[in-house]
């Protein structure tokens, strides 16, 4: 097994968030739903944005960090219900 898929392995069996700021920075998109909310992170290397679409919005930020800290799926941090996550895709 090579590096990259464990720590794939990492964020889908644990929620690692060192995982998941690798992976997203890497290039990597993430599907999730939390509290009934569906949600997709995405990187735009080109643009260096990091962004949360969850009800039809976008939120961009400028790092994965940025992203965990300040993003809102629904009215709640993502940072806040993380350990809540459901993850459906690691693309």
């Amino acid at each position: 097994m090579v590096l990259h898929d464990r720590i794939a392995d990492e964020l889908i069996d644990h929620k690692s968030l060192g995982a998941f700021i690798y992976l997203i920075n890497a290039g990597r998109e993430l599907e999730f739903s939390v509290n009934g909310i569906e949600c997709f992170i995405s990187c735009d290397k080109s643009s260096g944005f990091v962004s949360l679409w969850s009800e039809n919005r976008e939120q961009s930020f400028d790092s994965a960090e940025d992203l965990l800290v300040n993003a809102l799926a629904g009215e709640d941090k993502l940072l806040a219900v993380w350990d809540k996550i459901e993850i459906k895709t690691l693309f």
